[in-house]
């Protein structure tokens, strides 16, 4: 009998005609170590889309490099800039007072 879950149809009926035992630990292992991959494969896909279409708005003029990437820019002490920039923003609209970020004392 499928099992509903959203829109989606699940038949677990041929899934019920093998039996428990052709499941080897093997078996098992090698679907779980396919499942993981293909996952892995399809973060590099999402990534790959997301940096192209970055790429593609900058070379278009919608935009540039440093407005799409600074988030994840390097600083010199090893953490991106968005990681210095989020938790500040964070605040700010917590307190809703403009901090002053990066522009350090004017030197």
């Amino acid at each position: 009998m499928p099992q509903h879950l959203g829109d989606f149809v699940l038949s677990f009926s041929s899934m019920k005609s093998a039996s428990a035992s052709s499941w080897s630990f093997q078996k098992k292992k090698s679907f779980a170590s396919h499942v993981i991959i293909a996952a892995e494969r399809q973060l590099w896909r999402a990534l790959s889309l997301v940096i192209k279409a970055k790429m593609e708005a900058c070379e278009s003029n919608i935009t540039d490099f440093e407005r799409e990437f600074l988030a994840h820019i390097v600083m010199p002490d090893g953490k991106t800039v968005g990681e210095h920039v989020i938790p500040v923003m964070e605040q700010a609209y917590l307190s809703g007072h403009t901090p002053q970020l990066l522009l350090g004392s004017g030197e």
